[in-house]
């Protein structure tokens, strides 16, 4: 299972920073900057790999003091009350 959330890790990195290229508005900056938190907290992956991504949709998104913070604290809250519901991707190889 970990190296499934490796690969799945890697794509997602690879796609989101491709969608980057192009001209996005901030409300669209905003919600995948929720998309790319949310994922880190269910892949359970602290290891920088969207940290580019990250910083790049907190450009495009104007007017963010303090919006990372508060959303980063919004989706772990969601993430406990629905991780029985992605349950495969918590799952931790022996």
């Amino acid at each position: 299972m970990l190296e499934t959330k490796r690969v799945c890790l890697e794509q997602l990195s690879i796609a989101f920073a491709e969608m980057l290229l192009g001209e996005i508005s901030s409300a669209a900056a905003k919600q995948i900057l929720a998309d790319v938190v949310f994922l880190e907290i269910a892949l359970a992956q602290d290891d920088g790999a969207f940290e580019a991504v990250r910083e790049k949709l907190l450009e495009k998104a104007q007017d963010t003091t303090g919006f990372l913070d508060r959303l980063t604290g919004h989706l772990k809250v969601y993430w406990n009350r629905t991780s029985l519901l992605f349950g495969i991707l918590v799952v931790e190889e022996p």
